[in-house]
């Protein structure tokens, strides 16, 4: 992390929701001699990440801008089992991923795994330059409300890496994680326990933190952090660092949420807090935290990874087969054809966008946590009254289906977003068996991805850190 270079550049001035949200003039490098110059830096960094490239930030030599594009987007549909692997690549606009298809239809890909390190690790090194120049201004106005939403974020890119990075069960092979400028080379890799110490007690500084303003900040939110950490906590319980109290504090966070905002009631409510009206952050909808609309294309590619109209992409049968015909996530997911409509694809206004810290997943959270703390009873009222909401069915539930009702409903209602099923199917070590192509998409191959699989832990890159660094690669790469 020597040589650090901080560039802003010119801004045009930007609109979130309804508020304006920044505007800045020409500079070429920053100098930081107070909270101000701080401030400036976060403001810069939150707009770099939905603005065109003539107006992102640059930091150490790279551009910024959220990571979570198309590009990583694909590799990760790939990896889960949402999609219908046999008929993604008829679709004219995903076929413009099919590098990424060919290299994960059997979990063996190294270019997902390359974008997601290079990309969040960028963010964490900004972040972090951002944290250590606050704490020379601690006592200076606003060093509060700047300083929570670097810890925030840095705090979920660093549980990210976590995720795809961290094998489950070695205590000794967590994420390399530099928290010191002046040290940039033969950075370790920390004991899987001390990242989530760093993990939580970042969040937690956050949450305690006075001065969080609402037109302001964009992660610093007690309601996303409260997010955050029952998601930390209940993958922590599936790990070798797993604690006594994980599904405690999943219930607790999850709670402050639950308690507040309850469920949409109609595919229409759905829909609506799916889909942005423009660029810009929007935060508190009622059943969705954050939603990022951009105008950043990957790879100059204005086309949808989804489709549009009749081109759009298929789910995987078995995934079909678990709506009912009642369940209202049907319209709001899905085309009358049943290809994927949940995402709306929106040229010269959002070039993309993603839907972050969705109330539902809190709900269902809740319900499992409520599981593995003994609340039988409790859990199982939950997530009849889950179904129901969604499908209008009444359903009995036993104690030995309890669990696998439950995960089929988180994947329903969280399907194709982010990571989320990939991170499940690791979470819960489950066994995954799907066709696809053959090499050089000829004829039909079924591939296996057993329980405790090696694929399940992403390789780290080789060139760049592993010699670099001088850090152990995961164990089956």
């Amino acid at each position: 992390m020597k040589n650090i270079h901080i560039l802003v550049v010119a801004l045009l001035t930007l609109f979130t929701s309804c508020d304006k949200y920044l505007e800045l003039k020409p500079k070429d490098t920053l100098v930081v001699n107070g909270m101000p110059e701080v401030k400036l830096m976060m403001s810069s960094y939150l707009s770099s990440m939905i603005v065109k490239e003539s107006f992102q930030v640059s930091y150490n030599g790279r551009k910024i801008a959220w990571p979570y594009n198309r590009d990583l987007m694909a590799g990760f549909l790939f990896y889960s089992d949402d999609a219908d692997m046999m008929t993604v690549l008829s679709n004219s606009y995903s076929k413009k991923y099919e590098p990424e298809y060919f290299e994960n239809k059997d979990w063996k890909g190294f270019s997902t795994a390359n974008r997601a390190w290079y990309q969040l690790y960028l963010h964490i090194g900004y972040l972090t330059s951002v944290i250590t120049e606050a704490e020379r201004f601690k006592d200076e106005a606003e060093y509060a409300m700047v300083i929570g939403e670097a810890l925030v974020l840095r705090a979920y890119f660093s549980f990210k890496l976590q995720q795809y990075f961290a094998p489950l069960d070695q205590e000794n092979l967590g994420i390399p994680l530099n928290l010191d400028l002046n040290e940039f080379r033969d950075i370790p890799r920390r004991t899987q326990k001390e990242v989530y110490q760093i993990i939580i007690k970042d969040l937690h500084k956050a949450l305690t933190l006075a001065g969080y303003k609402s037109n302001w900040n964009v992660f610093h939110n007690p309601n996303i952090i409260h997010h955050i950490l029952a998601q930390v906590h209940m993958y922590k319980s599936a790990t070798v660092a797993k604690e006594d109290l994980d599904w405690q504090e999943v219930e607790k966070y999850s709670n402050e949420i639950t308690s507040k905002y309850p469920l949409e009631t109609s595919a229409t409510e759905i829909s609506a807090s799916l889909k942005p009206a423009n660029v810009g952050y929007f935060k508190e909808n009622p059943f969705n935290f954050l939603t990022i609309g951009w105008s950043i294309t990957p790879r100059s590619n204005t086309s949808s990874l989804w489709g549009v109209g009749s081109t759009r992409m298929m789910p995987s049968p078995e995934l079909l087969s678990l709506y009912t015909p009642s369940d209202i996530r049907k319209e709001a997911f899905f085309d009358v054809k049943n290809n994927f409509n949940k995402y709306e694809f929106k040229i010269f206004s959002v070039e993309d966008y993603q839907v972050l810290f969705r109330v539902a997943d809190v709900h269902l959270m809740h319900i499992e946590a409520e599981w593995m703390n003994g609340k039988k009873a409790e859990a199982k009222q939950r997530l009849v009254a889950f179904i129901k909401n969604r499908s209008a069915v009444d359903v009995a539930i036993n104690d030995q289906d309890f669990l696998d009702i439950l995960r089929k409903e988180r994947r329903k209602e969280l399907v194709a977003e982010m990571d989320m099923r990939w991170i499940d199917m690791k979470r819960n070590r489950m066994q995954v068996q799907r066709d696809a192509a053959g090499d050089r998409g000829i004829g039909r191959e079924t591939y296996m991805l057993d329980a405790n699989d090696y694929r399940y832990t992403m390789p780290i890159p080789e060139a760049s850190e592993l010699n670099y660094n001088n850090i152990e690669q995961n164990p089956g790469w």
